[in-house]
């Protein structure tokens, strides 16, 4: 709750939840046993295989709870490696043998003994094991990082389709840049402030209705989920789902949007 007030100035009532913040915060302590499951980067690739099909998966290389040089020495050039319970613990390995794999092994277990789960209070994330994994790198594309295409989808009612925002997320010269999109590929008229606007507008992905539909089957009878998809040469991939988007810290502008994204969210 300290967390809450700090962010948004104030209090909420936590047996009536309004906006998409509230919401979110007090999801952060659900008991609900899918989300450590869906929310495990590992555990999750097979309600998406079932779900929606294996071609939507990027190649995965490696998955244990314990990682040693040997198993860094068979991996290829190019990889990503992170741990299955947590955000922010992705190591980029663009040509490994420029990497110290003592190095890379004495990293990945530090991570693995973070407890994500308490760092803003959401505590499903501490039932989810530390697994470390290993996927393929998705190609470049022109020289930069993938856009993530960050969906957020609300159903109304039995699972339906109801409304959906898409945030599109790409880095330039090191900045964290964000745009966001209505399903039409029409901008919205509000941003939420985590990160500043990006001044171009991106171009309408080629498969955004193939996109859309995998969202929308992944979503299912979830009353709010974030699906993240990556738009490669032609190919939709999965990233992950998040229930609990930025911990429910992130401010809109204006707010009021805060309280719309929060009226979509029907249980």
């Amino acid at each position: 709750m300290r967390l809450f007030r700090k962010c948004h100035g104030y209090e909420f009532d936590f047996r009536n939840p309004q906006t998409l913040n509230e919401k979110i915060t007090v999801r952060k302590l659900s008991d609900d046993p899918r989300l450590p499951i869906l929310a495990d980067k590992f555990a999750v690739r097979e309600y998406v295989r079932e779900t929606v099909g294996e071609e939507y998966l990027v190649p995965l290389l490696f998955a244990g709870m314990t990682f040693t040089e040997e198993d860094f020495r068979k991996l290829p050039r190019r990889c990503v490696i992170k741990t299955a319970n947590a955000s922010g613990t992705n190591i980029f390995i663009f040509d490994k043998e420029k990497e110290d794999a003592k190095d890379i092994v004495r990293r990945m277990r530090q991570m693995q003994k973070i407890e994500y789960g308490y760092g803003a209070m959401e505590l499903f994330y501490n039932r989810i094991p530390p697994r470390i994994i290993v996927e393929e790198m998705l190609p470049e594309v022109d020289g930069l990082v993938p856009m993530n295409y960050r969906i957020h989808c609300f159903p109304h009612g039995n699972g339906g389709q109801g409304s959906c925002f898409i945030s599109v997320d790409t880095m330039r010269s090191g900045v964290h840049l964000q745009n966001l999109y209505d399903e039409n590929w029409e901008p919205c008229p509000f941003r939420r402030t985590m990160y500043p606007p990006n001044p171009e507008r991106d171009q309408r992905p080629e498969k955004l209705e193939e996109m859309m539909e995998v969202a929308w089957k992944l979503t299912g009878d979830l009353p709010y989920v974030r699906i993240d998809l990556y738009h490669i040469d032609g190919r939709v991939y999965f990233s992950e789902m998040t229930f609990t988007h930025a911990a429910g810290t992130v401010k809109f502008d204006p707010p009021q949007w805060d309280a719309y994204w929060g009226k979509e969210w029907c249980e």
